[in-house]
């Protein structure tokens, strides 16, 4: 038996055609485009998540006026209803347009999490 977590998008027309199983939501709720598909926190795993960030980037140290800027019109075209609904919620992605600190945040928290993942595991670079 193999193994696969990979995003809905990916997974989707696979499963559709009967090549994969879908076997639960890596995460704390079930995806509206697989309603179907339990969670892996309503099956008693709710510490097995895991989420696909995108996220925008600049140089350290770029002028605060032009990260709001950019910030300001990420967020207005990432929630204009035509592409939220037909790239993002379609595709089976959430979206969250936060703020610089919130993300900067949830990097150093998935930083943390990863990391003593791969002290558990044992995992080394070779």
């Amino acid at each position: 038996m193999q193994l696969l977590i990979t995003t809905i998008p990916s997974a989707q027309a696979h499963i559709k055609a009967g090549r994969l199983k879908a076997i639960a939501i890596v995460g704390a709720q079930r995806s509206p485009r697989m309603p179907e598909v339990s969670a892996f926190a309503e099956l008693g795993y709710p510490e097995v998540s895991a989420y696909v960030a995108l996220g925008l980037f600049l140089p350290a140290g770029a002028p605060r006026e032009v990260i709001t800027r950019i910030c300001r019109e990420a967020a207005r075209i990432v929630t204009e209803p035509d592409f939220r609904d037909k790239r993002i919620i379609a595709n089976g992605y959430e979206l969250v347009a936060n703020s610089p600190e919130e993300f900067a945040a949830y990097l150093r928290t998935e930083s943390e999490i990863y990391a003593k993942a791969i002290k558990i595991s044992g995992a080394k670079i070779e």
